[in-house]
């Protein structure tokens, strides 16, 4: 599709109208409580005829998208006040940890370094909002709170690359780190919450002397949620202008219609002359 995201929709609204049929089996040997063994048991089967209408279903896409981008313009600003709250969450920790043990307040094991209120904060804003939502808004959300830090993660190593300091302890330490878990993390189906996981593993980490310098991984995490809020940022403008991208959809939408009513009124006409 020529790498344009309304391409296969636009292609869709072209395809004319169409029926298919789905078999199903009624009844038959180890089917419908029926046994397995019964070697005189015929089985039967039932067709099921579907219409197939295209540019209806390229309606309903882009409505589905739509509603997506306008939980995301709210849901990006939960993420935006979850991410700013990391820091401050972790020094809040770390201080209460020095002052209960007397040690140095690093942090050990499976324990925390900060409190997760993401998906609270969008449990308790879809609570309250008047429009019902999406049956995945949570799982769109998790997914969304993932691929913004992947994203920035990019955009960190990106931008050093481009000003020359691919060779910084914090560059090579941030490429290591984020390669080492990319695929446990970030790469296909994941859990819920590994952005936290990702930043909570980074926030364990200890500073180190290596030959290129000192490696700050708290500050490296800072360099990432300053760059998390860019993104939720830029992610936020461009779900604001989903209907107005849909504007070209929409048009074609309506010309077919047109051109989909023509066409039966010429052969309404047509059918009427013939009987006359």
């Amino acid at each position: 599709f020529g790498g344009n995201w309304d391409a296969p929709l636009l292609a869709m609204i072209a395809e004319p109208k169409s029926r298919i049929i789905v078999s199903a089996k009624r009844r038959g040997r180890g089917h419908g409580g029926w046994s397995k063994n019964n070697p005189y048991l015929k089985e039967r089967w039932v067709e099921i005829p579907i219409d197939i209408d295209p540019p209806n279903l390229a309606s309903r896409i882009i409505a589905v998208r739509e509603q997506i981008a306008t939980e995301w313009v709210k849901d990006l600003d939960v993420l935006e006040y979850a991410n700013d709250q990391i820091l401050e969450s972790f020094f809040k920790i770390t201080k209460e940890r020095r002052g209960a043990t007397g040690c140095d307040g690093s942090i050990q094991g499976q324990q925390r370094t900060f409190e997760r209120i993401a998906a609270t904060l969008l449990d308790e804003n879809s609570r309250f909002a008047e429009v019902l939502s999406s049956p995945f808004r949570r799982s769109n959300f998790d997914l969304m709170y993932n691929l913004s830090i992947q994203a920035s993660v990019h955009r960190i190593l990106r931008k050093q690359r481009s000003g020359g300091d691919e060779h910084t302890p914090s560059f090579i330490f941030l490429r290591e780190f984020y390669t080492e878990r990319a695929q446990d993390m970030f790469d296909g189906v994941q859990p819920f919450g590994r952005a936290d996981d990702f930043m909570d593993e980074l926030l364990q980490t200890s500073p180190s002397v290596t030959e290129q310098g000192l490696v700050d991984p708290v500050g490296v995490a800072e360099e990432i949620i300053k760059m998390r809020k860019e993104v939720a940022r830029d992610w936020k403008a461009l779900m604001m202008r989903v209907p107005e991208d849909h504007t070209g959809i929409r048009q074609s939408l309506f010309s077919n219609q047109i051109r989909s009513t023509s066409s039966y009124q010429a052969d309404l006409s047509e059918d009427n002359s013939t009987f006359q």
